[in-house]
């Protein structure tokens, strides 16, 4: 592998570590919405200022928040000028963290680097950062032993004993991972065949399902084959409450026809048909008897009106003009009205606007004088003359 592509892997692991370190931290401490805007993967390959200021605050509020607010006054920054000394401020942070924190070794990075935050070397310095944050979370909630990274001496037998004590470390820790590792493998193996006689014991069941749903159609086709089906309860019962309107509609309607099957039968009848005639209508010459007889002439005064009153008028050309004539003048008479109508209402309402005027001139003098008995009171009280107003 050439030295390029060696640089670019070296390159791509750096960034792809410090968003994995990235992506930890926040599973466990809360991010901001500002952060989340900017958080991505290959986030410093080129210079990403609105993602170095979220990133470097975040990493350092979580390591140490109060020390922070502290240490980082001008934060956040909104101009130039507070960029400018957010950036310094962080510098000075840095050194101090190199100091209190021994074990850090958090590389040194010039003010250029920052204003310009990208490359390898930048990102090199955030996942130093990201690295410290997480030891020192392990160290504060892990029970197990953390292993700090061997400071360079030029005592060789110390450095020595310090990396064989870390390969022992190591070993066991491999060994314990191994270990356990070897355990969940036969654990899985076993849940996995635990799991295969459930597939295959699922996979029969939901055949023998099959099977008695296949025997279950096939009893139903026969049973409904052999036997009638009777309709639901409900739809019995909707049919029922139909029929019973049916009925009453049809009783009413029988109850009419007989009515009219009676009156038929009235009409037909030889002893109740009237017939009238002229002559069968006698009537008393009450007049040649030289004394009234009122009972009699109540009589012929009622048998005359009987007979007049079953006279019906004759429908000829004659009849139909004279009634086609007083429709017609009722119609005109009917529109004349109509007319007369209008125009009254149009008088009323010229007179109704007269009225209005009238009022209105009425209130516009009574707010004049108003206005001049307001003025002589004036002229009275303070010797002020009143202005002229004209009346209308």
């Amino acid at each position: 592998m050439s030295e390029v592509k060696t640089f670019r892997y070296i390159e791509a692991k750096v960034h792809e570590e410090l968003y994995n370190n990235l992506y930890l931290l926040s599973q466990v401490y809360e991010t901001n919405s500002e952060f989340n805007r900017v958080f991505k993967k290959d986030m410093f390959v080129k210079n990403n200022k609105a993602a170095f200021y979220e990133v470097v605050y975040y990493l350092l509020d979580t390591l140490n928040r109060e020390l922070t607010k502290e240490k980082l006054k001008s934060w956040r920054p909104y101009d130039i000028k507070g960029e400018n000394k957010f950036r310094s401020e962080l510098l000075k942070y840095i050194n101090e963290l190199n100091i209190h924190y021994t074990h850090a070794n958090i590389p040194p990075i010039m003010s250029s680097h920052l204003i310009s935050p990208g490359g390898f070397k930048f990102t090199k310095f955030m996942l130093k950062l990201s690295q410290l944050v997480i030891f020192e979370y392990l160290q504060n909630n892990s029970r197990a032993l953390l292993l700090y990274c061997p400071i360079q001496s030029t005592n060789t037998t110390l450095m020595q004993a310090k990396f064989d004590s870390i390969n022992r470390i190591t070993f066991e820790v491999k060994l314990r991972i191994n270990t356990t590792l070897e355990k969940f493998q036969e654990d899985c193996n076993k849940q996995k065949n635990v799991a295969d006689s459930l597939v295959k014991n699922l996979t029969d069941l939901q055949k023998s399902i099959s099977t008695a749903k296949k025997v279950q159609l096939t009893a139903e086709e026969e049973f409904f084959n052999k036997y009638t089906v009777y309709p639901s309860i409900n739809s019995l019962e909707d049919k029922i409450v139909s029929l019973n309107s049916l009925w009453n509609r049809l009783s009413n309607i029988h109850s009419l026809l007989e009515d009219c099957k009676s009156i038929h039968e009235y009409l037909l009848s030889n002893d109740l048909v009237l017939h009238h005639t002229v002559n069968s209508q006698k009537t008393s010459n009450c007049q040649k008897e030289q004394k009234l007889n009122l009972p009699e002439f109540f009589t012929t005064v009622a048998t005359l009106l009987n007979s007049k009153s079953l006279e019906l008028p004759i429908v000829d050309n004659s009849f139909i003009s004279e009634r086609s004539e007083q429709i017609r003048s009722t119609i005109e008479r009917y529109l004349d009205l109509t007319n007369e109508f209008n125009t009254d209402i149009q008088q009323i309402n010229a007179h109704v606007k007269g009225l209005f005027k009238n009022l209105k001139y009425v209130e516009n003098y009574v707010k004049l004088q108003l206005l001049n008995n307001k003025s002589e009171s004036l002229e009275d009280n303070l010797g002020i003359q009143p202005l002229e107003v004209s009346e209308y």
